[in-house]
C-alpha cells in the first residue's frame, strides 16, 4: 500500500485504521484517535508492522468485513 502523509489522510472524511492488536476500525478523520502522533508511530516508527491507515472518501467504499465502527466518533456505518 502506498504511503500517504497525515495531511493527505486528513483530506478525506473517513479513515480505516488497520490494527493487528486492537482490530480494524473506521473513524471520522476528526476523531480524537486520529492524531498525527498516532499516525507517525504506526506508519513511520513501527513501519506498518502492526497496521496502517487507509483513507476513505465514502462509507460505501468499504469492502472489508473485518472493519468495525469506532466507539468514540461513531461513524454512520
Amino acid at each position: 500500500m502506498e504511503s500517504m502523509s497525515f495531511g493527505e489522510v486528513q483530506k478525506y472524511p473517513y479513515v480505516i485504521i488497520y490494527d493487528n492488536s486492537n482490530g480494524n476500525k473506521l473513524h471520522k478523520t476528526n476523531c480524537t484517535f486520529v492524531t498525527e502522533e498516532n499516525f507517525n508511530k504506526k506508519v513511520y516508527e513501527n513501519r506498518k508492522k502492526n497496521g496502517y491507515y487507509r483513507p476513505i472518501a465514502a462509507i460505501g467504499d468499504i469492502n472489508d468485513d473485518t472493519v468495525g465502527p469506532c466507539k468514540v466518533c461513531k461513524p454512520d456505518f
